[in-house]
């Protein structure tokens, strides 16, 4: 078993267009809850970037990842999602960004379904910014909700 290694993937990127190797992840362009908005409707109730989105000026969100441990694997999987944040936090996070610092962690709630999971949209999370062009991280609060469960048995 010692001697057992994830195969790397290969895949044409999405957005810079080039072929990269690495473990495998899944990522969500957009949080579920703009998603839900019809699409005609959805150019004046919000405004969303690759890494931003407000709603109706009361729901804003962050674009995250969420690491999960392989075994056999060098980097981890990443959940690509969004986390909802307050208006102040977001504000902060936002002028963080700018001035190239951390800042955070914030509290948060999970806002993607997640394939293979109940959902865990308004699952409690914290998420920590990371310094320079890395997306923030998220680390879920202990619950009884089974995507909560296996993160944190994974981290312990």
């Amino acid at each position: 078993m010692d001697d057992w290694k994830m195969a790397l993937f290969r895949f044409q990127c999405a957005q810079c267009d080039e072929w990269h190797e690495s473990e495998p992840s899944i990522g969500f362009a957009l949080p579920d809850h703009l998603l839900g908005i019809p699409e005609a409707e959805r150019d004046a109730r919000a405004w969303w970037t690759e890494d931003l989105c407000v709603i109706d000026e009361q729901y804003f969100f962050v674009r995250a990842c969420m690491e999960v441990p392989i075994v056999g694997a060098s980097e981890p999987f990443l959940w690509g999602m969004w986390a909802s944040l307050s208006e102040r936090s977001l504000t902060d996070y936002s002028a963080n960004v700018e001035s190239g610092a951390a800042g955070g962690p914030y509290f948060s709630w999970l806002a993607n379904v997640l394939p293979g999971y109940p959902s865990p949209v308004g699952l409690k999370a914290r998420m920590f910014p990371q310094l320079g062009n890395n997306r923030p991280l998220v680390s879920l609060e202990e619950s009884d909700h089974p995507l909560s469960v296996a993160y944190l048995t994974l981290h312990r």
